[in-house]
């Protein structure tokens, strides 16, 4: 929703163009569903989770720097950013452990709705923050268009709100993961079963 409007002000590029590089995050996501359940398998979900939100924290923050780059480096970025976030694929796989076989459909609509409902609230949250950033006094209309136009510092914090949000979810999830394995080898030692 605001990837393309951003891209716009802080790159002055076209609607199509801006619209075709946010559009690179469903390419990304199409390639890394596999990748991301292979490596899983072999580094463990919580590993996995947590390292596609530290790199999507780092790729959203070159973006939201601001830098000088050329359209081929918007488009590395973004298709980055799309393989970096299906790790909500993981996350389902990952739930699996959690639960008895018999409750596993219910919890995987309940992480399904969890996700959808974090959508609304980005959305919600961050146009907020434009508007906070950004009271109305200071906003131009654009006849042309016949929206408002925010200046360029509203779109940075306001968006910063997701990899601040990605970076408190690498803290949670590597704070579950650690927690996991602690509960899993404690049960595993000798005598662990009498305790």
């Amino acid at each position: 929703v605001w990837g393309v409007s951003y891209l716009m002000k802080a790159h002055a590029l076209e609607r199509a163009e801006a619209a075709g590089l946010t559009s690179l995050i469903f390419s990304g996501l199409l390639f890394s569903g596999p990748a991301l359940a292979y490596l899983s398998q072999r580094m463990g979900a919580y590993r996995v989770i947590t390292l596609c939100g530290l790199g999507m924290v780092a790729v959203l923050g070159v973006l939201l720097s601001q830098l000088v780059l050329s359209s081929t480096g918007l488009a590395l970025l973004f298709f980055t950013l799309g393989l970096l976030c299906c790790y909500q694929v993981v996350v389902f796989a990952a739930a699996e452990a959690w639960v008895a076989p018999a409750q596993l459909g219910v919890t995987v609509a309940f992480l399904n709705c969890l996700n959808m409902l974090g959508g609304s609230l980005f959305h919600t949250v961050i146009g907020q923050l434009m508007d906070y950033f950004a009271p109305l006094s200071q906003l131009g209309a654009s006849p042309a268009e016949g929206f408002y136009s925010y200046p360029l510092t509203a779109y940075t914090r306001a968006l910063a709100f997701i990899p601040l949000c990605a970076a408190l979810g690498c803290i949670l999830i590597a704070w579950v993961g650690v927690n996991r394995r602690r509960k899993t080898s404690a049960c595993s030692e000798p005598g662990a079963q009498n305790k």
